[in-house]
């Protein structure tokens, strides 16, 4: 079974990652993120983490530095 946060959190970021590059955009980051999915600054938190996690994207992760992805 499909997790229940895919179709809900990881696709919504996914596609939105793929309008930046297709788009030409130069910083996907997560502010442009939470623009583009309607999510909760959490929500993406999670999902990219999760993407990250999965090899789905290639991202630097600044949270450890106290600023987003």
């Amino acid at each position: 079974m499909i997790d229940d946060t895919w179709r809900s959190r990881e696709l919504p970021i996914l596609q939105a990652v793929a309008e930046g590059e297709q788009t030409g955009v130069d910083d996907t980051n997560t502010d442009w993120l939470l623009d583009r999915t309607g999510l909760t600054p959490g929500a993406v938190a999670r999902g990219l983490g999760a993407l990250l996690d999965g090899a789905y994207i290639d991202a630097s992760d600044a949270s450890t530095y106290g600023g987003s992805y």
